[in-house]
């Protein structure tokens, strides 16, 4: 994974983390790095679920895609 930090400092970030929320009303997925610094994130939220629609378990699908898509395109 590569990772840039203020559009300058490019680093390779060979292993990570990947933490799971998930509640009756939203799941969120935050990627870090084994320190604990956070790398990217993403909820159901953000990727348009509105509602109840956003504790179901495609969701959380669709979120952790989301997360780990981002993260490889970095």
């Amino acid at each position: 994974m590569d990772v840039v930090i203020n559009d300058i400092i490019t680093m390779r970030i060979p292993k990570g983390v990947i933490h799971t929320q998930a509640s009756f009303n939203n799941t969120i997925v935050t990627v870090t790095d084994v320190w604990g610094q956070v790398i990217s994130w993403s909820s159901a939220g953000t990727c348009g679920f509105k509602g109840t629609r956003r504790g179901t378990p495609f969701a959380a699908q669709t979120v952790a895609g989301n997360v780990i898509r981002v993260v490889v395109d970095q």
